[in-house]
C-alpha cells in the first residue's frame, strides 16, 4: 500500500512516436507488464500570440484515467519521450529571453525559499529532511589547513523550491512517454519504501552499485533530461489581482495569501493576465501562479499553515495551461495545484494532468514575492539543475531577470 502512495532539455526537435512503434521496440516490455481600469501598466508589448497548438479536449474535471492518458501519448506522439514541452525551448526562444533579461534597469530575483533543517514539507515514510551537518578536517601541514564540508544525515531533493521531473508522478506505475516503473526503476521488485530505504543503506555501506543494487535513479526519466533552461517566464499573480479586485472572499483574513484550499479558475487566470498586461501564454513558457503562500514558509510558527490546505488550480484549469505547451508550470505552494482536491478519493490528479499525460513539468516553492512587488510580470527565466543521473527533482533555485515597472520612491 506505501508503493501506491509513493508511485502515486537541452535537446532538439523529437519526432513523433506511436504507441506502437513504442511498445514494439526496445521497451516492449513496459508496454506488456478584468478589469481594464485596473492593470499596471504595459511597459513593452508581448510577442505575437499563436493559437494554442494542441488544445487536448475539453476543460474538465472528469476523473484521470490511463485510457485517456494513452491517447493523449498518441496524440502527441509522445511515446518514449523523455523531454515533453522543453522540446518548445529552441535557440529562437532563448534569444528571445534574453532580451526580456536586459529591459530597463534589470534586476536578478531569486525564486528559492531558504533552506535549513527542519523546514516543512510533505509528509512521507522515510520523511523528507535536509538534515545537513558540518564536518571539519585538520589542522594539515604548516601552514595550519583546516577545511569544512558538509555532509547530509538525510537529504531529499523533493523539499523546498523545485521541479518535478516525470519519473516522479505516474498512473498505475506508468510515468509520461509509457516508461514503466518496472522497466525504469532499480529494484523493482521491493516495493515498500523502508525496505528500500535499509537496501540503500546496505548497499551504501557495502559500496554495492552494482546491476543489482538499488542506488542511483530511473533508467531514462530523470533531471539529465532538463539541461540548462533559458525561456520566457510569466509570473500570474493572482493575489495580486484578487486584491485590487476586492474579491475578499478568495484572501486569507490577514490578507498575506488566498485563502487555504482556493481553486484558482480558468476565469482567475484569464483576469490575472488582462490586469498585468498578458497577451497570451507561448509554447515553452515558464508559468508561476502566485498564491502568496511563501509568507508562510517564512515563519516557523506558520509552517502548519503551510503544509495545510493549499490553493491552486485542479483539473479544468490544468487542461486549460496544457493547451499552449508551457516547459513549467510552478506556484509558491508545496503541490502547486488546488491540493488536496476536490475529490476526496483521489490524489494528485493535476500532476497527473499536466506531467503524465501532457509532459509538462511542475514547479513548487516557487517564492515570486519579489517579482510581485516591483510588478515583473514578463521576465527572462532560467535554471541549471544538478545532472544527477535518474533523479525525480531538481531541487535547486530558478531565477528571474527582469525590469520592475513600479517606481521607487
Amino acid at each position: 500500500m506505501r508503493f501506491l502512495k509513493h508511485v502515486f532539455a537541452a535537446q532538439g526537435d523529437k519526432a513523433r512516436v506511436s504507441r506502437r512503434d513504442f511498445l514494439g521496440g526496445a521497451a516492449g516490455a513496459a508496454g506488456a507488464s478584468v478589469l481594464a481600469q485596473m492593470i499596471p501598466g504595459r511597459a513593452h508589448a508581448s510577442p505575437p500570440c499563436p493559437p494554442p497548438p494542441n488544445v487536448g479536449g475539453p476543460f474538465t474535471d472528469d476523473p484521470v484515467t490511463l485510457e485517456w492518458i494513452f491517447s493523449r501519448w498518441d496524440d502527441l506522439g509522445a511515446w518514449g519521450d523523455t523531454v515533453g514541452t522543453l522540446v518548445e525551448i529552441n535557440e529562437a526562444k532563448r534569444k528571445d529571453a534574453l532580451k526580456l533579461g536586459q529591459r530597463g534597469d534589470a534586476k536578478v530575483y531569486s525564486l528559492g525559499e531558504p533552506m535549513h533543517p527542519q523546514m516543512p514539507a510533505f509528509p512521507a515514510d522515510p520523511p523528507r529532511r535536509a538534515d545537513y551537518w558540518i564536518a571539519a578536517y585538520g589542522p594539515t601541514g604548516d601552514n595550519q589547513f583546516i577545511f569544512q564540508d558538509d555532509r547530509f544525515e538525510a537529504f531529499t531533493f523533493q523539499i523546498a523550491t523545485q521541479v518535478d521531473d516525470f519519473n516522479h508522478p505516474s498512473f498505475g506505475g506508468w510515468f509520461y512517454g509509457g516508461h514503466h516503473f518496472d522497466q525504469i526503476t532499480p529494484r523493482p521488485d521491493i516495493l515498500d519504501p523502508l525496505d528500500r530505504w535499509d537496501l540503500a543503506r546496505a548497499d551504501s555501506a557495502a559500496q554495492n552499485y552494482g546491476p543489482d543494487s538499488i542506488l542511483g535513479g530511473t533508467k531514462s526519466l530523470g533531471l539529465q533530461n532538463i539541461g540548462p533552461i533559458i525561456t520566457r517566464g510569466l509570473l500570474l499573480d493572482v493575489l495580486g489581482y484578487k486584491i485590487a479586485a476586492g474579491h475578499t472572499s478568495a484572501i486569507a483574513p490577514n490578507g498575506k495569501s488566498l485563502a487555504p484550499g482556493y481553486r484558482i479558475t480558468i476565469a482567475d487566470l484569464q483576469a490575472t493576465m488582462d490586469w498585468e498586461g498578458l497577451d497570451c501564454i507561448q509554447p515553452g513558457d515558464v508559468v508561476i501562479i502566485r498564491t502568496g503562500w511563501s509568507h508562510y514558509w517564512a515563519d516557523e510558527a506558520l509552517w502548519p499553515t503551510y503544509m495545510g490546505a493549499a490553493p491552486g488550480p485542479w483539473l479544468a484549469e490544468c487542461h486549460w495551461l496544457a493547451q499552449f505547451r508551457p516547459a513549467i508550470v510552478a506556484s509558491d505552494t508545496y503541490a502547486m495545484e488546488c491540493f488536496p482536491g476536490p475529490r476526496p478519493t483521489t490524489l494528485a490528479e493535476g500532476h497527473q494532468v499536466l506531467m503524465v499525460a501532457n509532459g509538462i513539468r511542475i514547479g513548487e516553492g516557487f517564492n515570486s514575492a519579489a517579482l510581485a512587488a516591483d510588478q515583473v510580470y514578463e521576465f527572462m527565466f532560467f535554471d541549471t539543475p544538478y545532472n544527477l543521473q535518474g533523479a525525480t527533482c531538481a531541487g535547486n533555485a530558478p531565477a528571474a531577470i527582469g525590469g520592475p515597472r513600479k517606481k521607487k520612491k
